[in-house]
């Protein structure tokens, strides 16, 4: 499947890093809480509201020696088709500016200031609609 890679994509969920892997965190239930295949977590951590699926695509594709792989576009759009399933990430025509408690992994936020403005912003995990970007 071929997302519309001139979209620009942002996480919806609160996360932590747990060495190398990225953790969705459960707001309601931290049991819950399930790290990410790898794949999964770069694109992800990458999912910050100011560039587009193409960007994404470019940045890396220019990581590989002697050129991407011919099948590198169809891998991040299956990415991302999951990601947006899963309601981790949300599209947008324009830049985005993430919230304060989605800029940044759970772990290195003050507890109380990502509180005060999850309830502030009326925040539910997994979207972006009622949440004051830019």
């Amino acid at each position: 499947m071929t997302t519309n890679r001139s979209k620009y994509f942002a996480r919806t969920v609160v996360y932590a890093r747990r060495g190398e892997k990225v953790v969705l965190v459960d707001m309601h239930d931290a049991s819950a809480s399930q790290p990410l295949e790898p794949w999964l977590g770069k694109v992800f951590l990458l999912a910050d509201g100011s560039h587009t699926i193409q960007e994404l695509i470019d940045f890396v594709g220019k990581r590989y020696v002697g050129g991407p792989p011919d099948t590198l576009g169809d891998t991040i759009d299956s990415v991302i088709v999951r990601l947006h399933e899963a309601k981790s990430i949300a599209f947008s025509d324009k830049p985005v500016t993430l919230p304060y408690y989605l800029s940044m992994p759970a772990d290195d936020q003050e507890a109380d200031l990502s509180h005060r403005l999850m309830v502030e912003d009326g925040f539910q995990q997994g979207t972006l609609m009622d949440v004051p970007l830019n």
